[in-house]
Parts: C-alpha cells; structure tokens; sequence
C-alpha cells in the first residue's frame, strides 16, 4: 500500500469513526436525558456494554492481532485461497465457541452480575440478570463481525468496518427514543441484538463482494488453518487485550459501590473514548496491517521508521488535545449533559472525573500502537505478560484511591496504570527488536528486525 493509499485508508477509518464515536455519544445523551443519574441508567449502560465488553475480553482485538499477520503469510508463501480458507474455518470455529461460552455464561447469569457489578441487589440484580441474558444473544453475532473485520482489514477494506459502529449506534438509539422509558430498560437487551446482527450482516456482504469468502469453504470442518501455533498466539493476545479492556471494568465494579457511580464514571470516561478511539481505529485498521505486512516482506527497517514516525504523530496530536479537554472540561460536560434529570451539580461531579481522564489519553493510545508492533512480529507473550501485571496493579491501586480519594481515586488508577504500562512495552520493543518509541535512534546495527520466528 502506497503512502497515498494509506492516508486515503486513514482518512475513511477517521470519518468512518467521528460518525461512529458520535453516534455513541448521541446514544449516550439520549439515556442520559431520559434514565439521568438513577439505578436505571446503570441497568441500560450495563446491558449496552455487555457485549462488546465480552467481545473485547473474549474476543475482540485479538483476532485481528493473530488473523492478519497470518492472512499476510499464507497470502506470501501459499496463495490467496489459503488466505480463505483462514477467514471461513476462523468464522466457523469462533463462531460455535462463542455459542458454546453465551450458553454457559446465561446459565450463571446471576454469579456474572455479580461479579462485574457487585454493587446491585434484590430487583436491580435480578433485572440486571434478565438483561444479560437476553444480550447474550449478540455475543455470536459480535465475535462473527470480529472475524469478518480482520479479514477486511487485510484486505484493506475498510470503510464498512469503520461504520460498523455508526450502523449499530443507530439501531440503540432508535430503540432509545421510542421505546426507552424509565422502568422499561429491559426492551435494550433485544435492541442490541438487532444492532448487532445489522453490523453483522453489512460486513458478511461486504466480504463476499471482496471474494474474501471465495474457495475458504472447501475443507472448513476439518479447521486445519487454525493449527496449534495460532490457538496458543491467539490465547496469549486475547488475553493481553482483553485485561487491556478490563481496566474500565475494574472501575466500574468498584463504582457500583457508589449510588449512581457506574453512570457518572461511564459518562466522564466516554468523553476520553472519543478521541482515543479514533485514533486506536486508525492504528488497529490501516497502520498495523501495513506493519504487519513490511515485516512479512522482510522489510523491518521501514517498518521500524513508520512506527517511529507514527508515535511522534500521537503525541503531537494527543498531548495538546488532552489538555485543552482537561481546561474545558466543565463546559463541555455541560453542553452534552446538562439536561433532562442532570442538574449542575452531576455535571460538576462528572467533569470532575473527566478532568483526570483526559491525563490518560496519550498513554491509551500509544500502548494500543507498541502491542500492535509486538504482535506484527508474532510476538503475543511479552504483551500478556505486561497486561496482566498492569491488571493486577490497577486493581490494588484502584482499592487504595478509592478509599483515599472516592471516585477520583478509581480515575487517578486508570492514568497511572496506562502510562507505566506504555513505558513498559516501549522499552520491551527497544530491547527486543530496536524499535524506538521514546525518541532516541533505533539501534539497527545492534538488533536485527527481521522478522520474528511464529513463536509465541
């Protein structure tokens, strides 16, 4: 892919992911004016969240992370059709152990709310409990469009994944503005299923158009392409990632310990999603398969450049952004918030915890960038290992501040936590393969990029 083509790429995903992260916001205006601070906007933003939530943890970005590497080597050294054959036996098996784990995750429903919101009880855990079995329906249909999203990735295809979020937004909030009513949050749990069955089907069409489909099907059963080698790298990104997204979970929990804390913390950690995930979506969607593919063509220097080139870019743009949002936080809390059942004070209250969010910015989105570069090269170990002493350490760091600081404490742990957790991979990559992140020169004469053996 030419440097024009590429921005062309990076331009769609950023539209594509404006419309999107703005639809989300619209959805979340639109609870917001209707449910307020209440029990009943934890139970909407808890159903909401639960399957993307489970994709990320479960799923989500490791499919990517293993799949296109993969896709890009059996497209090099065996042929196309190999590659096809690595799309379809992925939707296969993905696609019947995501049902497997919906149906054992509905059976002890009632253990899960607990477990992720310990703070409900009596009718709000029981309707939280209905909830997540009904949404679980969408879990297959979620891990389905994960598979469907690498391949289009690979392929370079991607506007209709950069709108998949648009296309799923407008579903919820169409169910929002006419069914949504105060005691009625339980009509939310089938409006995700229908949201995500439409983003599922528009990117099914969109890979059969691609030919992305085309010959993958011979031999599907037998799931050879998905060898040993893949499952154990596969295992190791997907839990790297998937602790990486459990950090705002951790604080929710924590949260719901607090009268209307799940909805003022989702509210304050929205504003910071926005920009970090429209820069991650053009990380995730058009520089990690370009990076994935220089190191497949054995050409690690340029790739090495690029990633330098691109983390000087997401300081330059992250860094100025977090803290002009940091100033005008109160304003902007106010502008989108301050309606329907929220008065000044829960707009203090939430611009509060959003001002510390803002300090996270930066690290979020650069330690999307090192865990890409690590898994171009095959790499899954060093990042789950990474992860998940960052967990454990946002964990005891989020009891301790919350009993200092309140709420604020479970925001300080989040910043805290992403930047020592980008300085640690930054420096993995210096050490291992002389990629630079911290601004000195890559030590090329002394470490060899070529590309990483499959380990894991």
């Amino acid at each position: 892919m030419s440097r024009q083509a590429l921005t062309r790429a990076t331009v769609v995903v950023v539209i594509g992911m404006i419309l999107g992260r703005l639809s989300g916001m619209v959805r979340e205006l639109s609870m917001a004016g209707m449910l307020g601070v209440t029990s009943d906007a934890d139970l909407a933003i808890f159903a909401i969240s639960i399957p993307d939530l489970l994709t990320a943890m479960l799923v989500g970005g490791a499919v990517g992370a293993v799949l296109v590497p993969e896709f890009h080597r059996l497209t090099t050294e065996e042929s196309p059709a190999a590659a096809h054959q690595l799309v379809c036996q992925s939707l296969l098996g993905i696609g019947l152990a995501s049902l497997l784990v919906s149906l054992l995750l509905a059976a002890g429903g009632r253990y899960l709310v607990m477990m992720l919101a310990p703070g409900f009880s009596g009718a709000q855990l029981a309707a939280a409990t209905a909830l997540l079995r009904t949404v679980l329906i969408a879990f297959p249909c979620c891990t389905l469009a994960a598979v469907t999203s690498a391949a289009l990735q690979a392929r370079g295809r991607v506007a209709v994944v950069s709108l998949g979020t648009l296309l799923l937004n407008a579903v919820l909030i169409a169910a929002i503005v006419a069914l949504l009513a105060p005691g009625s949050v339980g009509i939310l749990g089938w409006a995700v299923v229908a949201a995500t069955s439409v983003r599922l089907v528009s990117q099914w069409a969109a890979c059969w158009h691609a030919g992305l489909l085309r010959g993958g099907w011979q031999g599907a059963l037998r799931l050879r392409r998905l060898d040993r080698g893949l499952v154990v790298r596969y295992a190791l990104a997907l839990s790297a990632i998937g602790l990486t997204v459990f950090a705002p979970l951790i604080s929710r929990a924590f949260a719901s310990t607090i009268d209307g804390g799940i909805a003022t913390f989702n509210y304050a950690f929205k504003l910071v999603e926005l920009p970090r995930g429209l820069l991650a979506a053009a990380l995730t969607m058009v520089l990690f398969p370009r990076i994935s593919q220089l190191f497949s063509s054995r050409k690690a220097e340029q790739a090495g450049r690029l990633v330098g080139e691109v983390t000087r870019l997401v300081i330059v743009l992250s860094v100025p952004l977090a803290i002009g949002l940091c100033l005008g936080a109160r304003p902007i809390v106010s502008l989108l918030f301050e309606r329907g059942q929220i008065g000044p004070s829960e707009v203090e209250r939430i611009a509060a915890l959003a001002r510390i969010a803002f300090a996270a910015l930066p690290a979020l989105v650069l330690v999307v960038l090192a865990m890409s570069v690590f898994h171009a090269q095959n790499n899954t170990r060093f990042p789950f290992v990474v992860s998940l002493a960052m967990t454990g350490l946002h964990v005891a760091l989020s009891a301790a501040l919350l009993a200092i600081w309140g709420e604020a404490g479970l925001m300080a742990a989040i910043v805290a936590v992403a930047w020592l957790h980008w300085l640690i991979l930054a420096v993995g990559l210096r050490r291992s393969y002389g990629i630079s992140m911290l601004g000195t020169s890559p030590a090329w004469g002394k470490t060899s990029l070529a590309p990483a053996p499959k380990t894991t």
